[in-house]
């Protein structure tokens, strides 16, 4: 039930400059975290989610017996499933083959995919949590075991490719990788077609249908088109930065804080000036050029001079 003294903004995810994606793995699988990117952000599943039976709702107006939520354990599931696939394509960005390793190993020529240590602790939770309330007896364990090795051959199966080669890591990650992002895009993100006015043709679009959908396929573009992430220096929220943009040195996610961080430096520097600091030191101190630092400790007044 949507609080009557709250008021919702509607957005375009695709219009924001925020890496949602990797804003999203970030987030702590705890109800309050989740809970404050939802508020931020919206649900996953947008108009889809559930309808909960809840029984009366205490001063509802008028008298309602359920609410429209999403289950706590599905943002588990996608917070977790981002998590490790987040964190692979960062140790194949990285060529940390150390890492890689600790996911993945090489039984008999074929690769096994455990899984990021994280993914493996969420995964295993459960499973591991009804052994222990049934003592962890033998025939248990070897029921727990079975079903440990289904799992390991169904996630490594896709993963042994004729092209990989023996005790390879990086290309069985990025297969990892695929696999888990198009599990997720699969039936979110519905293809449409649309007649393209200035090429004049038929074109597809991938459209998603919610904010998961979007996440997912931001992600997706993100491998394609192989940006770089950043963090933007003022509200410390994730960009993607293209390789082909013309501003790859850019260290801020939009003008807005673009223009807050432009004056910052202006402050910082009539501040290091009223230090005793001269020009040529601010300039080195801060990242800038001398002719700029002079600029911003000139009076405006003067300036119009």
């Amino acid at each position: 039930m949507e609080r009557q003294d709250r008021i919702f903004d509607d957005y375009i995810p695709a219009d924001e400059p925020i890496a949602l994606y990797r804003e999203l793995s970030e987030v702590e699988p705890s109800q309050n975290a989740i809970l404050g990117f939802a508020n931020r952000y919206g649900r996953l599943q947008g108009d889809s989610a559930q309808r909960i039976d809840v029984g009366e709702v205490p001063g509802a107006i008028p008298p309602v017996g359920y609410v429209y939520g999403e289950p706590l354990e599905d943002w588990v599931r996608v917070i977790e499933h981002m998590h490790e696939a987040v964190a692979l394509w960062d140790m194949v960005r990285d060529g940390d083959h150390d890492a890689l390793a600790e996911a993945i190993e090489w039984r008999e020529g074929r690769v096994v995919y455990l899984g990021t240590a994280r993914y493996r602790r969420w995964r295993d939770a459960g499973p591991l949590a009804i052994l222990a309330a049934m003592g962890d007896p033998p025939e248990e364990q070897r029921i727990w075991k079975e079903a440990a090795e289904s799992v390991m051959r169904f996630e490594s199966d896709p993963l042994n490719q004729p092209y990989i080669r023996t005790g390879e890591f990086i290309r069985p990650a990025i297969l990892r990788v695929l696999a888990v992002i198009n599990s997720f895009l699969y039936d979110r993100n519905g293809p449409v077609l649309f007649w393209d006015q200035r090429a004049n043709k038929v074109k597809r679009q991938d459209i998603p249908s919610n904010l998961e959908g979007f996440v997912w396929l931001q992600f997706a573009q993100a491998l394609q088109h192989r940006t770089e992430p950043r963090r933007c220096q003022v509200c410390n929220r994730w960009f993607d930065v293209s390789s082909g943009s013309s501003r790859t040195d850019r260290l801020t996610c939009s003008n807005t804080c673009r223009t807050q961080a432009y004056r910052k430096r202006q402050g910082d520097a009539v501040r290091l000036k009223a230090e005793g600091k001269t020009a040529s030191q601010i300039a080195k101190e801060l990242g800038s050029d001398v002719k700029t630092v002079k600029g911003w400790l000139t009076p405006r007044k003067q300036k119009e001079n």
